[in-house]
């Protein structure tokens, strides 16, 4: 009788567990970033209704949305990688940006639209270097393989101490 309570309670642990688990799963961002922005044309009036949309260019995945009516977007729950935002609006000239998405950043893409034909393009290239990160507090960085191996080779040192 007693083991089965102790295992009763031991499965009703580890489903709550699950459970919270889950959910802290779903408000888990540290592994994507988000990118969002204004588009407004040179006067500096704000575009609402613009067509934005975000390319992951390793898995062809395109998100879309349009600017909203104070010119504004935003994409969360971007991964990391290559990717190209397009702004489309009749009477402008296509805009592209070229970015590199690196985990748990903000990137905050502006984008200016001139007047001109559908069919004309503009490309801009933004990167993630040494840039300020004004939008949140995350910090985060991507580690390359070599500097993995470090990492594990100084943690065994420091517990061989």
């Amino acid at each position: 009788m007693r083991e089965k309570i102790v295992i009763s309670l031991f499965v009703s642990t580890v489903v709550f567990a699950g459970l919270v688990g889950v959910q802290l799963a779903l408000g888990q961002t540290a592994a994507t970033a988000a990118v969002s922005g204004v588009v407004s044309d040179a006067s500096g009036a704000v575009v609402p209704g613009a067509k934005i949309v975000l390319l992951d260019k390793a898995t062809g995945l395109a998100r879309s949305q349009e600017t909203s009516s104070t010119g504004q977007y935003i994409f969360a729950n971007v991964l990391p990688g290559s990717d190209m935002i397009t702004v489309t609006m009749e009477r402008f000239v296509q805009a592209e940006v070229q970015l590199s998405v690196e985990i748990a950043k903000s990137y905050n893409i502006n984008v200016t639209l001139k007047v001109g034909s559908t069919t004309d393009a503009v490309e801009v290239t933004a990167s993630a270097g040494a840039e300020l990160q004004t939008l949140d507090a995350t910090v985060g960085n991507v580690v390359q393989g070599e500097e993995m191996v470090r990492l594990e080779l100084i943690r065994s040192i420091h517990k061989q101490r």
